[in-house]
């Protein structure tokens, strides 16, 4: 009688015959490859809603609906890609008020939807870069772009509170005036608050009121500004029996121009029974400076 081999050696043997015969091909690891993303652009229409300047400082990327990651921009990020066509998707996301830790996807921004051509088989991982007129978002069709004041049309759509002790003038000096990194250009006039002496508030409302509706879920105000002092920005509902202010947020000084969006939800559900709403900008002079200054451009209202 043939002496029968232990079983451990039986079921080592096959496993390393079914390894051998295999085709090698088969489980060879899936050449990575990167997706640069130097930085999202935005275009918009100039005459309806106002300046291309934003702050797109982040993405949320998605590879054949699946999500590879939230990243800074500029980004350079690892990604599996099939062999042929592959789906992108990319969501521009900012500093919701001004936040680091809260950044979001900006849902007034269209996303980009594109395409990427791989071919693998390379010994070094490909770096793939978009096309430049695929890196460049808009406003979408289902929000509304409202500009409050851009300080480059006859009059101003801020007027101050009884208790406000001084206004808003335009200014065109070359030294205050914002220039658009995305032109490099001036974009005209900007506002332009000072308090000196006496003078401790400036509190600017919006002439015009805004119907936001509640059904909506958020609004935002994006401001272009540069300040040595705090800015308040908040919402005066009309609630026809009285009338109610609600700041939103502190902004905090900048000695160069910045921007900032402003999500307005939560004042504006607060008050759902509302029949308008008015934007406001307050700052207050502390004791310790001689002379406050703000600068305000393309001021907005998206929702």
């Amino acid at each position: 009688m043939a002496q029968r081999l232990p079983l451990h050696i039986v079921l080592f043997s096959t496993i390393i015959f079914f390894i051998i015969s295999c085709n090698k091909d088969t489980y060879k690891a899936t050449q990575p490859v990167y997706i640069s993303v130097p930085g999202i652009q935005l275009s918009t229409d100039p005459t309806t809603e106002g300046s291309n300047h934003h702050k797109i400082n982040t993405v949320w990327i998605l590879v054949n609906d699946k999500q590879i990651g939230t990243y800074e921009l500029p980004c350079t990020v690892p990604a599996i890609l099939d062999e042929g066509e592959n789906k992108v998707q990319l969501f521009p996301g900012i500093f919701l008020n001004g936040s680091s830790s809260m950044r979001a996807i900006y849902e007034p921004y269209n996303s980009l939807d594109f395409t990427l051509q791989y071919s693998g088989n390379t010994a070094i991982p490909d770096t793939l870069v978009p096309d430049s007129a695929d890196l460049v978002t808009t406003y979408s069709n289902l929000k509304t772009v409202t500009v409050l004041e851009d300080f480059d049309q006859s009059g101003i759509n801020l007027e101050t509170t009884p208790q406000s002790d001084t206004g808003i003038t335009k200014t065109n000096d070359p030294s205050k005036i914002f220039v658009n990194p995305e032109t490099g250009m001036s974009d005209g006039e900007v506002g332009e608050i000072v308090l000196t002496g006496n003078q401790n508030l400036a509190e600017l409302v919006t002439v015009e009121s805004y119907d936001i509706s509640v059904n909506r879920a958020n609004a935002f105000v994006e401001v272009s500004y540069r300040s040595n002092v705090p800015i308040t920005v908040g919402v005066i509902a009309d609630l026809q029996s009285q009338i109610v202010q609600a700041p939103t947020v502190v902004i905090l000084p900048k000695d160069e121009w910045n921007k900032i969006y402003i999500n307005l939800v939560s004042e504006i559900t607060a008050y759902a029974n509302a029949v308008d709403f008015k934007i406001f900008f307050g700052v207050i002079k502390s004791s310790d400076i001689d002379t406050a200054r703000v600068y305000l451009d393309n001021l907005k209202l998206v929702y």
